[in-house]
């Protein structure tokens, strides 16, 4: 008697595989997030405060303004300084530590 594979199952009970199962990628990965939230946190407070509320918070620039008692155009300002230095700090980090896929394994043959 032959049965087709999908015979009685609905495509929601079919578990879906993760292609993205690599141990590697999920290091970099949450390596990345602490890296970012170590950088964040070392801003200056008038800076993080706008990072926070405008990209973490998706607050819009008016709402981030009242918030913190300033024109808009300082949040922008703000932003766009915490913004760069963000980037600096980050791309500090990644030339100071080596990358794994920079690094070359040796070899075993057995």
């Amino acid at each position: 008697m032959d049965v087709a594979l999908d015979a009685g199952l609905e495509e929601s009970a079919i578990p879906e595989l993760a292609i993205d199962d690599d141990p590697l990628v999920e290091l970099a990965r949450r390596e990345g997030l602490d890296a970012l939230r170590r950088a964040v946190l070392a801003l200056p407070r008038r800076y993080r405060e706008v990072v926070v509320l405008c990209d973490l918070e998706e607050v819009d620039y008016a709402d981030a303004a009242e918030a913190l008692g300033c024109p808009i155009g300082t949040v922008r300002s703000r932003l766009h300084r915490a913004r760069a230095l963000l980037l600096d700090k980050l791309k500090q980090d990644r030339n100071a530590k080596p990358a794994v896929r920079s690094l070359n394994p040796a070899r075993c043959f057995v």
